[in-house]
């Protein structure tokens, strides 16, 4: 323990003496409290704006209530109502925005058609998102691993190449030990730097002490003990404090940068994504079609005589509102048509997300990647339970809305109260 206590003193003196240390940790608190700003900055946008469309939401909706003050049609108010459905960061989304930068959080939802509601995003500027957003998990991903390379380039070849590792070594202590004890100091320099700005950002994003935060800093351990880990095999096998360097520095390039962007480069290639524009193609021909063979009595029969087969508790005469409910059957049929797109758009999207999960498991620096954005829920899984979310209370306003338009029932006031309301998934 003494011979312990007095490297450590030693590695204290020789690190608070080199400029390295002092630039570089200055550097990474530095890099890394600006991301937990920019974190902070992103997602308090998305909250903002989030609880401004509630409130605008809730005025639209008290105001289609006070303007019914007696019985009418349910189309007449589905055709006006719209509820918001939202998709709330989580308060770690802060230290690990993921995707939600780039992906639509929030829709106005009305029950009509779904396939034209669901490809509406809220608008996003194009230059930002191609600069992209640093949060501190790219911080602690890409640059932490830098911070330790520039630690522990030299644990022992700066003293071999110094002669002085032979003096070291006169004392009680073997030169894997010494080493042992060189790499754990740098582990826990980094440790520290990383925990205070995870603590800092716990504290000014106030992030709930749960087991969430604590799986997130777990996983963030767990990847130092794993460059610390590459920096003892590193210096262990090589003399040279230069070749030390390239071989560390080539190992974060490989794990950190060619290895992900191969991945990447190779699900694009296999599973291309959908054609927006296409999708947006198909939509725009197949609404053309409702109005284009509207008036055609064979055709309205025929998507009605579908609609009846599909829904039996809808069926009802058409001598009554026909028209409203001959558009609600078509709207039926065209998001039954629409169907297969957004089914290999998500096929696709999965199939993505199951190859990045193969070859993560082979790579430490994708596997903490996709753990930390898949507890913050910043993920493209994320996503898709918000699609799946945005679908089933679609199903309910439209199910709410059908059954009294096909059964001929009034819509009152007193109604209002009844329709679905969206609950968001908890933080």
């Amino acid at each position: 323990m003494k011979v312990f206590r007095s490297i450590l003193c030693l590695e204290l003196k020789v690190l608070f003496r080199s400029s390295i240390f002092k630039y570089s940790a200055v550097f990474f608190i530095i890099i890394g409290s600006y991301s937990i700003f920019v974190g902070k900055t992103v997602i308090n946008e998305q909250i903002n704006t989030i609880e401004k469309a509630k409130a605008l939401s809730t005025e639209k909706f008290e105001k289609l209530k006070s303007t019914i003050d007696q019985d009418t049609l349910p189309n007449v108010v589905g055709n006006r109502l719209s509820r918001l459905v939202y998709n709330k960061p989580t308060s770690l989304a802060a230290l690990s925005i993921g995707q939600t930068d780039l992906l639509p959080y929030f829709i106005d939802l009305k029950y009509s058609a779904l396939s034209r509601q669901i490809l509406i995003a809220q608008p996003t500027n194009p230059e930002k998102l191609m600069v992209g957003n640093i949060d501190l998990t790219f911080v602690l991903i890409q640059l932490l691993p830098l911070f330790m390379i520039a630690l522990g380039y030299n644990l022992l070849a700066s003293e071999k190449e110094a002669g002085i590792l032979s003096v070291m070594l006169s004392f009680p202590i073997t030169e894997m030990k010494l080493l042992i004890y060189k790499v754990f100091f740098r582990i826990l320099i980094a440790l520290l730097l990383t925990f205070f700005l995870i603590a800092s950002a716990a504290v000014l994003v106030k992030i709930p002490l749960n087991n969430s935060i604590f799986k997130w800093g777990f996983i963030v351990f767990c990847y130092i003990l794993f460059w610390g880990l590459v920096l003892f095999i590193v210096n262990f096998f090589i003399e040279s404090s230069s070749n030390v360097a390239i071989t560390l520095l080539a190992v974060w390039l490989l794990l950190v940068v060619l290895v992900p962007t191969g991945v990447n480069i190779f699900i694009s290639a296999k599973y291309p994504s959908s054609s927006k524009s296409d999708l947006t193609q198909a939509i725009r021909h197949e609404y053309e079609e409702i109005w284009k063979r509207y008036d055609d009595p064979r055709y309205r029969f025929q998507i009605a005589e579908q609609f009846g087969q599909k829904y039996p508790a809808y069926i009802s005469d058409t001598s009554y509102n026909w028209r409203d409910k001959y558009m609600l059957a078509q709207f039926d049929n065209y998001d039954q048509i629409l169907e297969p797109y957004f089914v290999k758009n998500k096929s696709d999207i999965l199939n993505r997300a199951r190859i990045v999960s193969s070859i993560s498991f082979v790579n430490p620096v994708m596997l903490v990647q996709r753990s930390l954005n898949k507890i913050s829920k910043t993920d493209i899984h994320a996503y898709l339970t918000y699609q799946d979310a945005i679908r089933s209370y679609h199903g309910e306003l439209k199910e709410f809305f059908y059954l009294k338009i096909f059964s001929n029932q009034t819509f009152k006031r007193s109604d209002f109260d009844s329709i679905p309301v969206f609950v968001p998934s908890a933080d």
